[in-house]
């Protein structure tokens, strides 16, 4: 005697729902260009948190994993936000080293504890991406990063009501 499925709708919706949930046994995905530690490292430490974010995200889409991906844009807009409150109020000679190395740490950990080591991906059968194509995504991060910045300095002086 088999599970009969009931006439009732809300046990209906519930059923469609499993049925949804349900992963389908599809192949694994092909082979695909991803962003390798190094040069996630390297955007991260030159150009900035948003330039990260474009090669992680990247990644986690290109493997499927769409949900840390949409993480990883919410919790790098709100970072690069609280960065750039606390970069405006940091005193002049505070050393500008500390800023990258911690943006980089961030990102070499959230790399590496959710399998994005360039060994690897490269294990998995992926290949990497060219260092000219990191390198552009790594400056258009920079430029947005710079027009974010430039907005927050804006508001705070606005709402301080420091003479610009």
């Amino acid at each position: 005697m088999g599970i009969e499925k009931s006439r009732d709708p809300t046990m209906q919706a519930l059923y469609a729902e499993q049925e949804e949930n349900t992963p389908p046994d599809r192949p694994p995905a092909p082979p695909v260009k991803l962003y390798s530690s190094k040069q996630i490292g390297v955007n991260t430490f030159f150009f900035g948190p948003i330039a990260a974010m474009f090669c992680l995200k990247h990644n986690f889409n290109a493997i499927d994993r769409r949900n840390m991906a949409q993480q990883i844009v919410a919790g790098s807009l709100v970072y690069t936000l609280l960065m750039a409150v606390v970069l405006y109020f940091l005193p002049e000679d505070f050393p500008s080293s500390i800023i990258p190395a911690v943006n980089l740490a961030i990102v070499l950990s959230i790399t590496h504890s959710n399998g994005m080591k360039t060994e690897d991906l490269l294990a998995a059968g992926h290949s990497v991406e060219g260092w000219g194509k990191a390198i552009a995504v790594g400056v258009s991060g920079l430029i947005i990063f710079i027009a974010v910045f430039v907005g927050v300095v804006i508001s705070i002086e606005q709402i301080l009501g420091v003479p610009g």
